[in-house]
């Protein structure tokens, strides 16, 4: 997370180049008779269209210069390129928001600290576009996406994107869209490859992505695809065989939005939400194998219903 030295020069940056006069006020924690707790509360207070105090809370070491300038360089260019999508109005409404100024603070830090992450950046710019243009849940969820970001790489964001073309957008998207992007679906599955058992338990513990027992997916969902692009279908399945156990999970509405995302910024490939989309599946077929019993009883084998041997 940021520090507020860092998000006073951000917000000045932000609201400089929108044309608001601004006026801050840092107080220290033992200064402040309005501070209560561990003086993590932020207080944003006389706000108008005119004029934006914001006091923050408590006061932190100053940052160095190189870093400074990198925060202004970054927050210049993603300000520049927001202002492609809305009016100097509408932006500044936006911006003196305080979630939003906060979100903005969030992803100007990791574009700082990844600079020569050019990926990264432009989906963090979407997703940015995607908290500024919605409200309610999507604003939230995009808001979620951004702070996640921070702990997942470019690998985790591919490894979503293959789950979700293979088990969702295969059934959905447009054949001719399926088939001009082909190449770069293709090459996004080799990258991929094998998965770690650990990469899947990562993404798991963050909440993209929840174990659907007791069923999991079922490939014969796939078969669209083979009349679609036959080689395209091999390479599917052949993946999903190489990371059979992929097949016991569903991506989470965040790593829908993440891997849309991805596939939008690096892809330049767009479609609507189908984060409803129900699955085809079966249930688990469960392997017992061989079962021991303390004491003088001793099973072996598969379990059998119906009739028992005396």
């Amino acid at each position: 997370m940021f520090n507020n030295v860092v998000m006073k020069d951000i917000i000045k940056q932000i609201l400089s180049l929108i044309g608001n006069n601004i006026s801050f006020r840092i107080l220290k924690k033992q200064n402040s008779s309005t501070t209560n707790g561990n003086g993590n509360k932020t207080n944003q207070a006389n706000r108008d269209i005119n004029n934006i105090n914001l006091i923050f809370l408590p006061q932190y070491d100053n940052i160095d210069i190189k870093h400074r300038e990198t925060f202004k360089h970054e927050t210049d260019i993603m300000i520049q390129k927001l202002n492609q999508e809305f009016n100097i109005a509408d932006l500044k409404n936006i911006l003196t928001d305080f979630s939003n100024y906060r979100t903005f603070g969030i992803a100007i830090t990791q574009i700082a600290t990844y600079p020569n992450d050019a990926e990264r950046k432009e989906i963090l710019r979407k997703l940015l576009l995607e908290k500024f243009k919605n409200n309610d849940n999507k604003d939230r969820l995009a808001q979620q996406g951004i702070s996640e970001m921070e702990n997942l790489s470019l690998r985790d964001l591919k490894i979503l994107a293959v789950i979700s073309f293979i088990m969702t957008l295969s059934r959905h998207l447009r054949e001719n869209t399926i088939i001009s992007n082909k190449k770069n679906l293709i090459t996004l599955i080799e990258e991929v490859g094998t998965l770690e058992n650990i990469e899947i338990e990562k993404l798991r513990a963050q909440g993209i992505l929840y174990h659907l027992f007791p069923q999991k997916y079922n490939i014969m969902g796939l078969d669209c695809l083979k009349n679609v692009d036959a080689e395209l279908y091999d390479y599917c399945l052949q993946w999903i065989k190489s990371n059979e156990y992929i097949c016991e999970f569903k991506l989470a509405p965040l790593g829908y939005l993440l891997s849309k995302t991805l596939f939008s910024a690096i892809y330049n490939l767009d479609y609507e939400n189908i984060v409803n989309d129900i699955l085809p599946v079966k249930k688990i077929d469960l392997d017992v194998g061989n079962i021991v019993a303390n004491g003088n009883l001793v099973a072996s084998g598969a379990i059998t219903f119906g009739t028992s041997c005396q």
